[in-house]
């Protein structure tokens, strides 16, 4: 089954883009954390959807075919870094990317609610 991203994971790899440049990287500690937040994904994958944004930015740079969510994502923000990052923190919360993606994770797997840890 194919991995379907969310709003918020996208915006967060948007954000560790527009942070860290090209010096962004599947190795990157950023993107290991946010791959092993998402628990449906790895760090190669997160690091594409970067190269995603890099083709958005400039055709012939990165990988084509975005996600049409991506390319929105892109359209809203790229001349907003600051925009991007306040939303990514927010993101970042309990109540955000990585709270959601680990609850959401966690009812995919059908683990019984009083076993879940919280958000």
């Amino acid at each position: 089954m194919a991995y379907t991203w969310t709003y918020e994971e996208d915006l967060a790899v948007l954000h560790l883009k527009l942070k860290y440049g090209p010096s962004l990287t599947h190795e990157h500690p950023g993107v290991i954390a946010l791959a092993g937040a998402m628990k449906g994904s790895s760090a190669a994958s997160v690091w594409l959807r970067k190269r995603n944004f890099d083709y958005l930015e400039t055709p012939g740079a990165g990988l084509r075919n975005a996600a049409r969510q991506t390319v929105e994502i892109w359209n809203r923000y790229r001349e907003d870094p600051a925009g991007v990052a306040g939303e990514a923190e927010r993101a970042r919360g309990p109540d955000g990317v990585e709270g959601r993606v680990r609850r959401r994770h966690r009812k995919r797997s059908g683990q019984p609610a009083d076993q879940r840890q919280p958000g």
